[in-house]
């Protein structure tokens, strides 16, 4: 909205000073939005004002998710510098909305597999070229093949000390660029302490309709030694009543 907007404004105004001028015509709180698409300053209310802003239900918005097979490119980059996490400074009001959230699950099932199938690509293609065509046909898809729950997408291979071990990975993807936040489970943060050695959180971001480069970077280790988390969900239990009995 408008008024999200205005207030991501003011909240950016030091970090995208290049984005923002002033209209002095107005006080010096009031800033036109220069170069900012829709796009970028929805991202920016999701990010800096941890608002959970649903776009499930745009006209305009991407329904399905594919890899242009015909013309697909890899480009790793090097791992980013940490998003800054502030308490919110703007009072939110409430206000509701509907969701649809079968809409919603079918968009980022199609998001989450084309991230996985593109992984999978691009491990088997290292191993082919590490002339381990053998374990290559080993990559396994286990989100896909076996289910979810397991704290990790794919199975997979790497050379260390020229020993050759089994390795897990996390594919997390978005269309946001690379500092945009993603969710992550209890699981999937317990199975990254379990496996730390071998796990990567394969961060896949900037996706399409129909995406020919996939934009990537990689991170080993427990997720918590390497990410901030914030909780936003939680399972709640009714509290036991303490009883006093008197004699």
């Amino acid at each position: 909205s408008i008024g999200h907007k205005n207030m991501v404004s003011r909240e950016l105004s030091q970090r995208h000073r290049d984005k923002f001028e002033i209209d002095k015509s107005f006080r010096a709180q009031k800033y036109r939005l220069k170069d900012f698409n829709n796009k970028e300053i929805e991202s920016e209310v999701s990010i800096d004002l941890d608002i959970n802003y649903d776009l499930s239900d745009r006209e305009d918005e991407i329904d399905e998710f594919v890899i242009d097979m015909d013309n697909l490119e890899f480009e790793e980059y090097d791992r980013p510098n940490g998003l800054e996490i502030r308490e919110l400074s703007v009072k939110r009001k409430e206000k509701g909305r509907k969701i649809n959230y079968d809409k919603k699950s079918k968009r980022n099932k199609s998001k989450g597999d084309m991230g996985e199938e593109a992984v999978v690509l691009l491990e088997k293609n290292k191993l082919i070229k590490l002339g381990r065509e053998d374990l290559s046909e080993q990559v396994e898809w286990t989100a896909k093949d076996k289910g979810d729950g397991f704290g990790y997408d794919i199975i997979s291979w790497n050379i260390e000390n020229e020993d050759w071990k089994k390795i897990y990975i996390e594919v997390k993807t978005t269309e946001g660029d690379i500092k945009t936040p993603f969710d992550i489970s209890d699981t999937e943060v317990r199975v990254s302490e379990e496996f730390a050695e071998n796990y990567y959180i394969y961060r896949v971001f900037g996706i399409e309709s129909v995406t020919h480069r996939i934009k990537y970077y990689r991170i080993k280790g427990a997720v918590k030694d390497n990410f901030n988390l914030i909780p936003i969900l939680y399972k709640a239990y009714v509290k036991t009543n303490e009883v006093t009995l008197l004699v």
